[in-house]
């Protein structure tokens, strides 16, 4: 089995097919998401601009982090974060059990705290929920310019892309107020996966010069 897969490679050419983003690899004669592929090289020329980010979120004396987000809008996230040395003040939310919420609810100072909305299509229903639960509590505890403790990371034009221009979310890398990363399951190496840990602390041009 694995001679034939290794004979059908070299007779198809498919490494070097893939990497020039064939779509007929796979039976497709329209682009696919396969920008992944490039993305380390292409985020070596962003991370000054997400250095800028970072430090306008340092500015704001944001003490928390929280992404919300579910599946591959925080999978890639909580590997990078299982990986590198954790961080007491960075969170996941992946769930919208009332439980969950309140615990983490309790561990946070929100008038400190950042919310970064994570999703791909823009109307994915449990970020979309927890974003709207928690721009309540901080309009209850009158927070403030409370649309100033959020940063969206969806596909541009969106519901969510939208939600973020009109009420003037925290902005992001080139100031736009919301990063357009394209989101898939291949997100580990994505933007979308960079950007919370940005925010924090880590050395990202050492991983990205290691991946690309």
């Amino acid at each position: 089995m694995l001679e034939d897969i290794i004979l059908w490679n070299k007779r198809e050419h498919i490494v070097f097919r893939l990497w020039a983003k064939d779509p007929t690899i796979f039976g497709q004669q329209q682009p696919l998401m396969l920008d992944w592929l490039s993305e380390p090289r292409e985020m070596l020329g962003m991370l000054d601009s997400m250095s800028e980010m970072a430090t306008k979120v340092k500015e704001h004396n944001f003490r928390s982090i929280v992404l919300l987000g579910m599946g591959g809008s925080s999978l890639a996230v909580k590997v990078f974060q299982d990986i590198l040395a954790p961080e007491h003040n960075f969170f996941v939310l992946d769930t919208i059990h009332p439980a969950a919420i309140k615990r983490l609810e309790h561990e946070l100072d929100l008038s400190s705290t950042l919310f970064i909305v994570a999703s791909k299509s823009g109307s994915t229903l449990e970020p979309n929920l927890l974003y709207r639960y928690f721009l309540k509590k901080l309009m209850e505890q009158n927070v403030a310019q409370p649309f100033n403790h959020f940063l969206a990371i969806t596909d541009p034009g969106t519901s969510l892309a939208d939600e973020a221009y009109k009420n003037g979310f925290l902005t992001g890398p080139k100031g736009n107020p919301l990063t357009f990363w394209a989101l898939s399951r291949h997100a580990h190496g994505h933007r979308h996966a960079k950007t919370p840990r940005k925010c924090h602390s880590h050395d990202r041009r050492m991983w990205s010069h290691h991946f690309a």
